[in-house]
């Protein structure tokens, strides 16, 4: 697929975490790069874009379990712990 709709798919990605997890998109973005997620996208995009958007949100939660990734989001904001 071109490099375009592979990085349409990670705005649009960032775009529905951040309206699903009612966060601000800027602190998104920054997490996705720090923690690799945003790369992590674009190189499955091929698997990921086949899944709906729930399925794909549900796999970056998965993907952000690692130990400490979720107190990175915000400082302040309180995320529900699994």
């Amino acid at each position: 697929m071109s490099e375009e709709a592979k990085i349409a798919f990670v705005a649009f990605c960032v775009e529905s975490y951040k309206s699903a997890k009612n966060l601000g998109g800027e602190g998104v973005s920054s997490l996705f790069s720090r923690l690799g997620v945003d790369r992590y996208l674009y190189e499955e995009y091929e698997v990921l874009h086949t899944m709906g958007i729930d399925a794909v949100l549900a796999d970056i939660d998965r993907y952000l379990e690692v130990p400490g990734a979720v107190s990175m989001i915000l400082p302040g904001t309180i995320v529900e712990a699994r």
